[in-house]
């Protein structure tokens, strides 16, 4: 956190949640370092394909309410396995950069 607290460089998070889980205590913490430093956050719900679309629609709901996500925040679903949303993810990267 001290790193993180004093580099100027960091200018977006990525937060990386397994879409099959709730986020954990340390999640969370994460999640409230970047919106207690006024920084975007993009969360990324990785292992989708390893749920129905009904699944996913569920778990997304589950996880907003926990992170108490803002709508301003970007949820990218997304699987290394199949691919999907990938180029999203990139984008997201490129345009921070």
């Amino acid at each position: 956190e001290e790193y993180f607290a004093v580099t100027p460089k960091l200018v977006h998070g990525l937060l990386l949640l397994d879409i099959r889980r709730t986020p954990s205590a340390d999640d969370l913490m994460k999640y409230s370092f970047y919106k207690n430093n006024s920084l975007p956050v993009t969360v990324v719900l990785t292992k989708a394909d390893k749920l129905s679309n009904n699944e996913r629609a569920v778990q997304i709901k589950a996880i907003k309410a926990v992170l108490k996500a803002e709508t301003a925040d970007e949820l990218v679903v997304f699987s290394a396995k199949t691919k999907e949303n990938v180029d999203v993810v990139w984008r997201r990267i490129e345009a921070t950069l």
